[in-house]
């Protein structure tokens, strides 16, 4: 019985020490959560103030794009618009010119067509219905003399003439357009081998000078209109010319 007794009495200290054993982990488990839990919580301590300056540049940074989209998305409309106001300011004038050219080409064929008309009547005129014009006299008797015999020679010689004249009318107050050199092979070849030719020109108002012919600046000023029929009715002439070629 007493050695049961002592067998009980070390069971019962054995078990005292288990729990002060299990009472200290349990204590110290409790103290390391405690420790991590205050590390824990300096850590946050620390980067909270970092966490909310990273926060607070990161609103910065969003706010200074969105800035700076909304600039460039209005730089870009102002741009558009810039562009598109220019692109209608070049159609308007474009469409101004457009209108300008078509009124002047208008007017200009209109006068064509009148001095054509005029040249023609003249030229389809029997010889005895028309009026003391000895510009087309002299024109018709050298188409008269030449049409049927050489009229491909006629034909160099009107075009050659036609230069003459609407190099004058093209540049009127340019002086060596005022001046044909008569000893020039050209004018020799195309021109005064055919009897009546220089006398078209003399008609129109070229005077012999030695070997030239010449027109003066002021007579050329007054008699720009005169020109200009002249040539609409070589050009009528060389047309007949040409077409029976």
């Amino acid at each position: 019985a007493e050695e049961a007794g002592r067998r009980q009495e070390a069971e019962m200290e054995q078990a005292k020490q288990r729990d002060v054993l299990k009472q200290r982990r349990e204590l110290e488990d409790q103290q390391r959560s405690e420790e991590e839990r205050v590390r824990r919580e300096a850590l946050e301590a620390e980067e909270e103030p970092k966490r909310i300056a990273a926060e607070q540049a990161q609103r910065e940074i969003d706010r200074r794009r969105r800035a700076l989209a909304d600039a460039e998305r209005r730089a870009k409309d102002q741009a558009e618009q810039a562009e598109g106001a220019e692109r209608r300011r070049h159609s308007d004038e474009a469409e101004a010119a457009d209108d300008k050219r078509r009124a002047l080409q208008e007017a200009e064929e209109l006068r064509r067509e009148r001095a054509d008309a005029e040249a023609r009547q003249q030229a389809e005129q029997p010889e005895q219905d028309r009026g003391p014009d000895s510009f087309i006299q002299t024109l018709m008797a050298l188409r008269k003399r030449y049409k049927d015999s050489d009229p491909a020679g006629l034909a160099t010689c009107l075009q050659t003439m036609r230069s003459y004249i609407n190099n004058i009318v093209v540049n009127p107050v340019e002086p060596k357009f005022h001046r044909i050199n008569c000893d020039n092979n050209a004018f020799r070849s195309r021109v005064a081998a055919f009897d009546g030719a220089t006398a078209v020109l003399e008609a129109l108002g070229f005077t012999p000078d030695g070997t030239t012919l010449l027109v003066t600046g002021p007579w050329v000023s007054a008699n720009k209109k005169k020109l200009w029929e002249a040539q609409n009715k070589v050009d009528v002439i060389l047309e007949q010319v040409k077409s029976a070629l």
